[in-house]
């Protein structure tokens, strides 16, 4: 089947299953843990090849689930980033709330990168490791067309009651690049203003990094819940960044009275993690003796390892001076989204949507004036 002809077929298909989706039978219980398992999990980019193999197994019998590249060495291949970025992911956007995850360009990630899924593929030991050998020993297992049906109806009820349970999104508003970081300063000030265990002080973090590399599909920010540390095997700080895969830079964040045994403890996690630096980025409710801290990172400039030290309002005035787009509604939902991932509080997610409804109100007000 040509690209256009499965991209019109996968369309109607995923028309269907929205609204057929309560009545459909279900899929083998090994499906529906499979299922379960990568939507529910940490990982975006697998939910969205799971996403795209069920897919195109339901609208052509003939194709490989495994397949993600057309030149595969294999049966049944096809283009599954074309059919993801061209036809899953508008759906995601305008049917499902983003409940993949909301991700533009999936397939440019690195597990889906490759030829096809197989338990050869290089991925990180532990929980990535599982997943991928979940794939590959379970999609095989949906042979026909009805098969692949059930699977993508269960699929469609689980996305759409996680689309139901995102909180509203904002309006992406286009503004003057001057305009934007103004009103995303303002937004952020009034933000981080509230502390919520920390929360706050990582979703403002976690937010302005998205809007400094939007635009640079290279880099991933992951960021952890702050109540379950080590819950990660990849986990090294607070909020790891990755370029290509490879951790490119650690941010350790405290929105509370801190000392040197709190910095030194994530120097360490940082060094057993491989790595030779650590900003660590403190909120508006924290206080520390500034002369020790300077102290410890001169003692730790002579080891070769640098320790930068910043408060969030002056690293995020940092990165708005030189960010190459800016968009307030963006990065709100960025910030929900990000929110739900990690299990943050309700209350958190509250709070980012009561701020940002009135940034509307008092944008709307100004402009019938």
């Amino acid at each position: 089947m040509k690209n256009n002809e499965l991209h019109k077929s996968a369309r109607n298909i995923l028309a269907s299953a929205l609204q057929d989706c309560d009545s459909a039978p279900l899929p083998e219980e090994e499906i529906c843990e499979l299922i379960d398992t990568i939507i529910e999990g940490s990982h975006k980019t697998y939910r969205y090849i799971l996403f795209t193999a069920i897919t195109a197994k339901a609208a052509d019998s003939n194709l490989n689930p495994l397949v993600l590249q057309k030149k595969a060495n294999t049966w049944g291949t096809y283009d599954a980033r074309s059919l993801c970025h061209k036809v899953l992911v508008p759906f995601e956007r305008e049917h499902l709330n983003n409940s993949l995850g909301g991700s533009n360009e999936p397939f440019l990630n690195k597990p889906a990168r490759f030829e096809m899924l197989s338990l050869d593929n290089a991925v990180r030991n532990g929980n990535d490791k599982k997943l991928l050998n979940l794939l590959c020993v379970r999609l095989p297992k949906i042979k026909s067309d009805a098969e692949a049906w059930a699977a993508l109806c269960y699929l469609m009820r689980l996305l759409r009651k996680k689309a139901e349970a995102i909180p509203e999104r904002f309006i992406e508003v286009q503004m003057e690049r001057g305009g934007a970081a103004i009103e995303i300063r303002s937004f952020l000030d009034c933000f981080l203003e509230h502390n919520n265990g920390g929360e706050v002080l990582t979703l403002a973090l976690a937010g302005i990094l998205n809007e400094f590399l939007t635009d640079d599909p290279t880099y991933r920010i992951e960021v952890h819940n702050l109540n379950q540390s080590g819950a990660s095997s990849r986990e090294i700080s607070d909020l790891d960044l990755y370029r290509n895969e490879k951790i490119f830079a650690l941010f350790e964040l405290k929105d509370k009275d801190f000392d040197i045994p709190d910095i030194q403890h994530a120097v360490r996690k940082a060094i057993e993690g491989g790595c030779d630096s650590l900003n660590f980025i403190y909120g508006r409710f924290a206080s520390f003796d500034s002369q020790t801290v300077q102290s410890y990172r001169t003692a730790l400039i002579e080891d070769s390892f640098c320790l930068n030290v910043f408060p969030i309002d002056a690293f995020i005035d940092s990165l708005l001076i030189v960010a190459p787009s800016l968009n307030l509604g963006r990065m709100i939902n960025y910030m929900l989204n990000t929110a739900e991932s990690c299990h943050f509080s309700t209350d958190t997610s509250s709070l980012l949507l009561d701020i940002g409804k009135d940034f509307e109100e008092t944008k709307m007000t100004s402009q019938h004036f």
